[in-house]
């Protein structure tokens, strides 16, 4: 584990002390100091994750920081696998878009299966819907294709899906198939 300076466990306490300030401007010059952070320490990521999950103000700073932060250790990998699977099922449609796009960013493939539903059932829920054919088709594997192509196929031809899951969806129907017909 890297030690860090007292310094930089300031600068964390700090931006925790906005983050539970909760007001939209401090929110925002939180994840300002953390776009400067190169790594963040087990306890502050443990921070983020344990914010009250009621405030919309939380879920936006969770979403925003999961998936905008880049520098995450395999054992704080883990524990954020673990924060998306018992929070993957939150109203929230942002926030559970972030989360996917997280695991797409960060290669946690233990998303699939959830995925591939979120695409059949999210009918009216283009974030989620869209970020879910981006993970399927960026870690797609060749022996679920006979699942991937009926469900991409399905948000094409059903016309309750949004333009923009259609035409991601076309698009990537056309990588896998090199149809003309997409």
């Amino acid at each position: 584990m890297i030690k860090k300076s007292k310094v930089m466990r300031n600068v964390e306490e700090n931006i925790i002390k906005m983050i539970r300030g909760s007001k939209v401007k401090m929110l925002n010059k939180a994840f300002e100091e953390v776009k400067n952070l190169e790594i963040v320490s087990d306890n502050f990521l443990k921070e983020i994750l344990e914010l009250p999950k009621e405030k919309l103000s939380s879920r936006l700073f969770q979403g925003e920081f999961l998936e905008k932060f880049e520098c995450f250790t395999s054992s704080q990998l883990q524990t954020i696998e673990q924060f998306i699977h018992q929070r993957i099922n939150d109203k929230d449609a942002v926030f559970v878009s972030s989360l996917i796009n997280c695991a797409n960013f960060n290669n946690i493939l233990s998303l699939h299966d959830i995925c591939i539903e979120f695409v059949k059932r999210r009918v009216r829920n283009s974030l989620i819907v869209l970020a879910s054919l981006t993970y399927l088709f960026e870690h797609m594997n060749f022996h679920d294709i006979h699942r991937i192509v009926p469900a991409f196929n399905r948000v094409l031809k059903k016309k309750k899906y949004y333009q923009n899951c259609q035409t991601a969806a076309s698009f990537y129907l056309f990588r896998i198939t090199h149809q003309q017909e997409y």
